[in-house]
């Protein structure tokens, strides 16, 4: 059963309407905490996908989770009213929960198995810090349209 035929099979190009995000800020902000924190955020995630009432087993709700094959569900109750882009207010916590699960993507299964208590903690940290130093650049990225934050050459 494929999770992601809702989308086409194409969960980054094509997003649930009603999700956290627009492809257009999911695109955005992983190319920017990537190019922010390029000693840390190697591998690109193999999809980001909003999931409304994401949660544990213990039905414990989750910011976001990736799974064994770097799949990213972020929660879209966490961010906004599902039906809205997520707002400025919230840009830093949409930033961090990417960063924090962007972590998980380089770690090896075994390492994703381990990953719990303290070393969680760490990897939380480190997000804390990945959107911080990513925020002003993520807004200037959206603002210009330029996801990738290249320049044109034309020098304007």
């Amino acid at each position: 059963m494929n999770v992601y035929a809702y989308v086409g099979g194409n969960p980054i190009s094509n997003t649930d309407p009603l999700g956290l995000a627009t492809a257009r800020e999911i695109a955005t902000a992983i190319q920017t905490l990537m190019a922010c924190a390029p000693e840390t955020l190697v591998v690109p995630p193999t999809s980001v996908t909003p999931v409304q009432d994401l949660h544990t087993w213990l039905q414990l709700p989750l910011q976001g989770y990736t799974d064994m094959d770097n799949n990213i569900q972020i929660n879209a109750n966490e961010y906004n009213d599902i039906n809205h882009p997520v707002s400025d207010s919230l840009t830093w916590e949409f930033l961090q929960t990417l960063a924090h699960e962007m972590q998980h993507v380089q770690q090896s299964t075994f390492e994703k198995m381990l990953t719990h208590g303290d070393l969680h903690d760490i990897i939380d940290s480190n997000a804390d810090i990945i959107a911080n130093n990513s925020l002003n650049e993520y807004r200037r990225r959206m603002k210009s349209g330029n996801p990738s934050g290249k320049s044109c050459g034309c020098g304007k």
